[in-house]
């Protein structure tokens, strides 16, 4: 009875004792087939949440240095000669190295 609840396979006639007369079926259904389900589901979510917040944090990286960038320009204006300055330029390739 409990082999049943655990593997939700029949029980094996009682005349079948070697293991080779008993059928090999996986334990799909009864307990252990639902603690599977459970596990893989969490398994699932778990890999879901990771490749959210890496693609996250990949969009941040590219976008967040264009943000600042075009914030600073607007801030700072352009020099006399519509050039940006030194300055953000070297704001821009310290953002690219620390982001």
């Amino acid at each position: 009875m409990r082999l049943s609840t655990l593997t939700g396979n029949p029980v094996p006639e009682p005349g079948k004792t070697s293991p080779e007369d008993r059928p090999k079926l996986p334990a799909l259904g009864g307990e252990i087939g639902k603690t599977r389900g459970e596990l893989n589901a969490l398994r699932t979510r778990g890999a879901q949440s990771i490749a959210i917040k890496i693609g996250a944090i990949l969009l941040a990286a590219l976008l967040l240095p264009r943000l600042i960038m075009l914030l600073l320009r607007r801030a700072l204006g352009r020099d006399e000669s519509g050039n940006s300055s030194m300055v953000l330029t070297a704001i821009g390739a310290f953002l690219k190295v620390t982001i």
